[in-house]
């Protein structure tokens, strides 16, 4: 649906790791699982959908180099930065990682494929 709105955007995919995707979205549907996580993921990875991969757990660890990505992906002014990265700073004390990779076969794969696509995974 988006694509065909705005077949000549780039869409910007924030992704998280399974575990913390599917706690914070069960907030919205109680029903949030490992299938729904993988049918989503899966289905914007195999499609022609033209996007910018970007790690929230990598924001959260490494903000610096993670907002300069993100800028430079977007061509932004990367001079005046350290406004965005004072704001993600605070959250690493906060951000608790419930994912340790001990997700199935599947997962794993959908989630390793995002952080190779990723502007701001090495």
């Amino acid at each position: 649906l988006l694509q065909k709105q705005w077949s000549e955007s780039v869409f910007l995919v924030v992704f998280r790791n399974p575990d913390d995707t599917i706690t914070s979205a069960k907030r919205v549907t109680p029903t949030a699982n490992y299938d729904l996580y993988h049918e989503y993921y899966s289905r914007i990875l195999n499609s022609d959908l033209q996007a910018i991969y970007f790690s929230y757990d990598a924001l959260i660890e490494l903000p610096d180099t993670s907002i300069k990505a993100l800028a430079t992906s977007l061509k932004l002014d990367t001079s005046k930065l350290e406004q965005a990265i004072e704001l993600v700073r605070p959250r690493r004390s906060e951000h608790k990682e419930r994912g340790k990779g001990d997700w199935p076969q599947n997962i794993q794969s959908v989630y390793n494929e995002m952080k190779k696509r990723a502007i701001n995974c090495e």
